[in-house]
């Protein structure tokens, strides 16, 4: 755990051999760790040009460039990720915030659709799909999904709650109401749904239920 004498090791490495990658990656995870982003970048760029078919080398880049906001860099790396790495759903999901950072919401939507196809119903992806469709105008699309996704899995709370997101947004809270507490019911120690319930009650100036909300989550 001595960082210090960690890295003088990997430069020392990098004197004998300057296209030596793994010195240039742990190089670049000591640098992120200190937050020296933009040196982090740039050994995080010379192990993945030494050699550019490790998913590793190119992950660490994808992430560094992110941290230093080259965005089209970034963009471009996790495109990369998607065909070399295609079974991590977490490169789907940051090509997917990308695109749409990048203002091309309907790509990040396709990625998504695509990525489904691969791996299933994955929560994560899902929700991140159905959040893009609401922020698109494809509310009823959103909503078909999300029935779809607690229809599959009805025992998983994290379906519901993104039901009872659809429905709220649309301004169906009744319907919003039931499928919160059905995520409540099915895991009352769920963080984000005594949260998302409470923050439910609390617009609508519901004080009792909040406040009792509020006590289960601070407990």
């Amino acid at each position: 755990e001595d960082t210090v004498a960690a890295r003088e090791a990997f430069f020392h490495a990098l004197e004998l051999d300057s296209t030596y990658a793994p010195a240039h990656y742990k190089l670049a995870e000591t640098s992120l760790m200190a937050g020296a982003d933009e040196e982090a970048l740039i050994h995080a760029r010379r192990a993945y040009e030494a050699d550019t078919t490790n998913k590793f080398y190119l992950t660490l880049y994808a992430r560094a460039q992110i941290l230093s906001r080259r965005l089209d860099g970034a963009l471009e790396s996790f495109h990369r990720l998607t065909r070399i790495d295609r079974h991590n759903p977490d490169n789907y999901r940051l090509t997917a915030l990308l695109e749409e950072q990048a203002g091309n919401r309907p790509a990040a939507i396709a990625l998504l659709d695509s990525a489904e196809v691969l791996f299933g119903q994955n929560p994560l992806l899902g929700g991140v799909k159905r959040r893009m469709l609401m922020q698109d105008g494809q509310h009823e699309r959103a909503l078909r999904e999300a029935l779809e996704s607690v229809e599959r899995a009805p025992y998983e709370a994290e379906n519901h709650l993104v039901l009872g997101d659809i429905y709220h947004h649309t301004g169906a809270d009744s319907m919003a109401r039931v499928a919160y507490y059905r995520a409540l019911e099915l895991d009352s120690t769920h963080l984000e749904t005594l949260l998302t319930l409470g923050d439910f009650h609390n617009r609508r100036r519901e004080y009792k239920p909040y406040f009792q909300l509020s006590t289960r989550i601070f407990a």
